[in-house]
């Protein structure tokens, strides 16, 4: 019960505990009578830093929470690790408050994600791009924008993307990714509210550009 599920929260130090014990606090209250049966999700938005202390050299799956998160996953991919392997996995939804965004991984810098992405459903709201403040254009300094730079081998599943604003100048621009390569799977994406759109170059939905056996 309700009361039950507060003292589960207070009392315990275990994480999956206080989880579930969460969940069912928020069922509860969503059928009180008081909220028509809905509770109002508030989603913090994104500080503009980048946190990298979730990951190891160890472990072979990650769990991100928050947009601080992800702009570390992008930090860690620009610096060489391709997370080939390895899962990372999405637990909240993210706000990135139409902040200027730098894609994970770049396309010119060969800097490829080769990981999987899974959104478990969650969405990543407001994110903004352009290749002018990012120098991500043609003759700029990375050619691609998306919330990856460029996916190779890789996987991106049950993630929603809601508020995208990409501009590109001689780009390649999709709200996933701008690059695809080798054998990507792309599976279960849902895009609502966006305008993605280039120039010169390409752009796509989900994908600006792709090359090699991909699923969709």
């Amino acid at each position: 019960n309700m009361k039950d599920a507060k003292d589960a929260i207070s009392a315990t130090e275990d994480v999956e505990t206080a989880k579930k014990a969460f969940s069912i606090l928020k069922a509860e209250y969503a059928d009180d009578g008081i909220n028509n049966g809905s509770v109002t999700e508030v989603v913090p938005t994104w500080d503009g830093t980048a946190d990298t202390t979730w990951y190891n050299d160890t472990d072979t799956e990650f769990v991100i929470d928050s947009a601080e998160d992800l702009a570390g996953l992008a930090k860690l991919v620009d610096e060489g690790n391709t997370f080939a392997g390895k899962t990372v996995t999405l637990s909240k939804n993210l706000d990135l408050d139409n902040k200027l965004f730098e894609p994970i991984g770049s396309y010119r810098k060969d800097k490829p994600f080769k990981g999987t992405f899974d959104g478990q459903g969650y969405t990543i709201a407001n994110m903004s791009q352009n290749t002018w403040e990012l120098d991500n254009g043609y003759e700029y300094d990375d050619l691609g924008l998306g919330l990856f730079g460029k996916v190779e081998d890789a996987k991106v599943a049950n993630l929603i993307m809601d508020g995208v604003s990409i501009s590109g100048e001689t780009a390649m621009c999709g709200t996933i990714a701008a690059t695809a390569y080798g054998d990507c799977t792309f599976e279960n994406i849902t895009v609502m509210n966006a305008k993605v759109n280039d120039y010169l170059y390409y752009a796509g939905g989900v994908v600006g550009w792709a090359s090699g056996d991909h699923t969709y």
